[in-house]
């Protein structure tokens, strides 16, 4: 029999049960592997706290009702331990006073259940939550300490990974070509450093906000550059995966 669900899971062998992580997840029907915890954040998408009340989402704690929220977490865990947070009836009355932010559903998708490390499944609920780049640079570096502490992972985490980097680099056209490609990587540097702060507005804003053509320009060569082998240090494979979605957002910036 086919299963439906069998491209959510390309990078995992047919025979590899709950993602080789029976601990925290698991899998009723053979289909789709199951996570439980309701997590809550506060509004910069730090983790106040993860559950295990039999749910999966996040829920943002605001400013007002942080104090009282872990003046309760304290108080049940002095009288109750875990399984007093891990309760149903308690998680039911704190999400009735807070708003869901990121639903099962979003989380399946960005493949949350398959994370090991609680770091790393703290981290991504982060990126997601702030979508900066700064939070998505740190989800990023704990991926690969969270895939590669696992060998059964790792061929998962190179094809995960592979699917990004062994596409075709993004050439710039003809006219930037001649101007920026010749430029050494010095200069692209010192462009990119002196322009650092509408290069990040532009970035954490996934190009919402504006930045000037000569520092766009300037920043993709570089980044270029750090995918093409031509870069002077070692390149990480998350901040490669990061630098080619640069190269896209700075792509459709400038249409070309």
């Amino acid at each position: 029999m086919l299963d439906p669900l069998a491209d959510n899971y390309q990078h995992w062998s047919p025979y590899n049960y709950v993602t080789n992580n029976p601990m925290s997840i698991i899998d009723p029907d053979g289909r789709s592997t199951q996570s439980f915890a309701t997590r809550y954040t506060d509004p910069n998408g730090n983790t106040i706290l993860n559950t295990d009340d039999g749910r999966n989402d996040v829920y943002m704690v605001g400013w007002d009702k942080i104090q009282a929220f872990k003046d309760d977490i304290r108080n049940t865990l002095f009288a109750r331990g875990r399984q007093g947070v891990n309760n149903i009836g308690w998680n039911d009355f704190w999400r009735g006073e807070f708003n869901e932010v990121i639903s099962e559903k979003v989380l399946n998708k960005a493949g949350y259940s398959t994370l090991n490390r609680e770091d790393t499944k703290a981290a991504q609920v982060k990126a997601i939550i702030t979508g900066s780049f700064d939070d998505n640079k740190s989800f990023y570096s704990k991926l690969l300490y969270d895939r590669w502490s696992d060998p059964v992972l790792v061929s998962g985490s190179l094809i995960a990974f592979g699917d990004i980097l062994v596409r075709p680099i993004p050439s710039a056209p003809s006219s930037a070509v001649d101007v920026y490609a010749k430029l050494p990587y010095e200069q692209l540097q010192k462009i990119s450093k002196v322009n650092s702060s509408e290069l990040n507005d532009f970035f954490n804003s996934r190009g919402k906000v504006k930045a000037s053509e000569h520092a766009l320009r300037a920043y993709r060569e570089m980044a270029r550059r750090m995918l093409n082998g031509t870069f002077p240090k070692r390149v990480e494979a998350g901040s490669a995966a990061m630098q080619y979605l640069r190269i896209q957002e700075i792509n459709r910036a400038l249409k070309n």
